[in-house]
């Protein structure tokens, strides 16, 4: 019977089915039909019926889509459009209609937007000449789109047209310039005649550009310039201070008097030659080698200038200056992922001077991992707004200021462990800065709520600043909202390990666990990250506080299988941290609590092979040993640990052993026999015949007579002060056999 209700009721969902479908397929064909009789809104009311049979399929929102825009309904067939994209993402022709109509309505920015999309979208396609006419549409609506021409740029390069490339990449210098970045001006100008040298417009733009920097001054890097003004000075000093001296080589400082002379009037290579001819003389101050740097750098003689900077990255009055003059050659050789190394190299050194001693290593640790995420991402445009962004950050002369300001801070509200240059990444890093000081303020007040208000209004302009969301958790915790501030810290680590930064995301959900201890998930992929990335101390003390967890959790099981887990790993962990031993007796502890004596008693033969001399263990076995049958065995692991630790002289430990077992297992009459001998052995004659006279009784009741009489002769051979009673007692005992 309930067969049949199921087949008819499957029969009806079929009939149902396909009566929709028919339904479905009917509506459209009627839209059709009105759209060619050019009745338009008809036709679109008879896609919406469709499209509401079936809402997630793309088809009656594209026809929807197009009978609106026939219609002259441009807004409501947008928003057709983008319903259809959401469905069939990626749709090229989708793609293109939104782009057309965000462009027909005005909205140029939406309208450029798209076109990157799509054009993306053609590259994963493997059609880049249809992503190169859709670059060129980009700018079309945004003139000055810097990823268009910088896309643009790059794809005439591979394609091996160089006069394109160049031209894509003099507009990409303009857009940078309207935006205020010099530097990256430079830079796009330099890779244009660098693939077309006869570019008389990129010449010009480049000159334009560096007249501006020399009339002005303000623009650039305030460290490099503030080196340069201190080489200058230095050598100049260096004159008056060597003329006071007997031994004076006048050879040499006249040359550096002629490199002077010739370097603060621009005649670049006449000073070049005067201070090689210095170096030629033995003479390798790092004055001398930044200027030599600075001055090739200036002649776009890149390679050379790279060298001298080298030489005095070493050198704390120039590291900061030569590391970014370095960045800067690489970046207008167009070798990006080498510039941004230096960048932040130089960041980093102007960054520790804001910090102490205590917290220096923890900084430096930071920006390493920093720069290996940046590596690993390989984002050109990435790199190239950081770049952009910390030429600004230190381009005015208050650069120590403001620094000083940023890292105040950023230590008051989340502590050093955010470097510098993540707050760079960060388009609006003032009003960020200004959020969480004001979110500070409330949380301090006790408004913990308005804090939040705080960090969200700060969060709309600098969505994915991970210490923003920290900051947010920390509040959350406050107003005891903990498990959404445990989801917010998984969140951010969940980014930290996207974005290739592994001990932050490990550091992150440490936090996380402080606030629930037993989130079984949250400690495991910690202990997944701590194994990945070499932290096997840590994974394994996580190993035992994760079993803790599910043994709590009543997960046994689990519990167990995180144990063995752990033990496969434990020979990789520090040797005197004995992690085998610890996680054995933890899994034996879990096996006694469940009753399960074989799985414990195995654990524990496993320990004492290992550790002869361990008492602790050797008593809980020899009971265990007891549970199930095998006093034997008790007996044997007795003895085997009382010979270990009478090697060593202990004696009085191995007695009070044997004592406690005798005690607790009173039962095993064989066992205090051997607690006599282990008596004897240590020179105790009369505890051990008082033993074993206590055994006589229950050995005669128990039918063993002949055992009572060996102990008896035993005694007796001992010679005590009762050694007349014990023979009488034997001869009783024999007569009655």
């Amino acid at each position: 019977m309930r067969r049949k209700k199921k087949q008819k009721k499957q029969k009806k969902q079929k009939d149902d089915s396909a009566e929709l479908a028919a339904q479905y397929e009917a509506l459209l064909q009627e839209g059709h039909e009105l759209l060619w009789a050019g009745e338009h809104y008809a036709a679109a009311e008879r896609y919406r019926q469709a499209a509401a049979l079936r809402p997630n399929d793309p088809t009656p929102q594209l026809d929807l889509a197009y009978a609106l825009y026939q219609a002259g309904q441009k807004e409501d067939a947008l928003r057709a459009y983008l319903r259809a994209e959401e469905l069939d993402p990626g749709n090229p022709a989708t793609l293109t209609k939104i782009a057309e109509i965000y462009g027909e309505l005005g909205r140029t920015a939406e309208a450029a937007a798209t076109l990157l999309v799509l054009a993306d979208r053609y590259l994963a396609l493997r059609q880049p000449a249809d992503a190169v006419r859709t670059w060129q549409r980009v700018l079309q609506y945004d003139p000055q789109n810097v990823t268009a021409l910088r896309r643009l740029a790059e794809a005439y390069r591979r394609g091996r047209r160089p006069r394109l490339a160049a031209k894509a990449l003099v507009a990409l210098a303009r857009a940078y310039m309207s935006a205020g970045d010099v530097n990256s001006a430079l830079a796009a100008c330099e890779q244009a005649l660098a693939l077309y040298p006869s570019s008389r417009e990129a010449r010009d733009l480049l000159d334009e550009l560096k007249g501006r920097t020399r009339e002005g001054g303000e623009e650039g890097f305030a460290p490099t310039q503030e080196a340069a003004q201190r080489a200058l000075e230095r050598l100049a000093e260096s004159f008056f201070e060597q003329a006071e001296q007997d031994d004076v080589e006048l050879g040499v400082e006249a040359l550096r008097i002629r490199a002077l002379d010739f370097q603060t009037r621009g005649l670049h290579e006449d000073a070049i030659r005067a201070y090689e001819a210095i170096l030629e003389r033995g003479h390798r101050e790092p004055e001398v080698l930044y200027n030599l740097g600075l001055l090739y750098q200036e002649l776009m003689r890149y390679d050379q200038a790279i060298a001298y900077f080298q030489e005095v990255t070493g050198v704390p009055d120039y590291a900061a200056a030569a590391h970014f003059a370095i960045g800067q050659c690489y970046q207008r050789q167009g070798r990006v992922d080498e510039a941004l190394n230096h960048f932040l190299e130089a960041l980093k050194i102007v960054d520790l001077q804001t910090v102490d001693r205590e917290r220096a290593d923890e900084l430096i640790q930071l920006y390493e991992s920093l720069a290996e995420s940046y590596e690993a991402k390989g984002d050109r445009e990435m790199a190239e707004r950081f770049i952009s962004s910390l030429t600004e950050f230190l381009s005015d002369r208050g650069w120590e200021d403001k620094l000083l300001e940023v890292r105040h801070r950023l230590g008051v509200l989340t502590g050093d462990q955010v470097t510098l240059a993540e707050l760079l990444e960060v388009a609006e890093s003032d009003k960020v800065l200004e959020g969480l000081a004001t979110s500070q303020e409330y949380a301090e007040k006790g408004f913990v709520l308005a804090a939040l208000e705080e960090c969200y209004w700060a969060l709309s302009y600098a969505p994915y600043y991970l210490p923003l969301h920290l900051q947010i958790g920390e509040f959350l915790v406050q107003a005891g909202q903990l498990e959404e501030a445990v989801q917010k810290f998984q969140m951010v680590a969940e980014v930290y390990l996207v974005q290739g930064n592994p001990g932050k995301a490990m550091r992150t959900l440490e936090r996380a666990l402080e606030l629930a201890p037993l989130d079984t998930g949250v400690r495991s992929k910690l202990v997944e990250l701590q194994v990945r990335y070499g932290e096997i101390d840590a994974a394994l003390e996580n190993y035992l506080h994760l079993a803790d967890s599910y043994y709590q959790l009543a997960q046994f099981d689990r519990a167990v299988e995180v144990l063995n887990e752990a033990l496969r790993l434990a020979p990789r962990g520090t040797p005197e941290e004995q992690w085998t031993l610890r996680l054995q007796r933890k899994l034996a502890d879990i096996h006694l609590q469940r009753l399960d004596w074989p799985r414990a008693a195995a654990v524990l033969e496993d320990i004492l092979q290992q550790n002869p001399d361990d008492v602790e263990t050797a008593a809980r076995l020899a009971d265990i040993c007891y549970k199930i049958g095998r006093a034997d065995r008790a007996r044997q692991v007795l003895q085997d640990v009382t010979g270990v630790l009478v090697s060593r002289g202990e004696t009085g430990t191995a007695l009070a052993l044997w004592e406690q077992e005798a005690g607790q297992h009173p039962e095993d009459l064989e066992l205090k026999i051997a607690l006599g001998e282990r008596f004897l052995e240590a020179g105790q004659k009369e505890r051990a015949i008082e033993v074993w006279e206590s055994l006589l009784e229950p050995l005669v009741k128990s039918g063993e007579r002949a055992k009572a009489a060996g102990l008896l002769r035993r005694m007796i051979s001992l010679h005590p002060p009762q050694e007349a009673r014990y023979r009488k007692m034997l001869a009783v005992l024999l007569r009655k056999r």
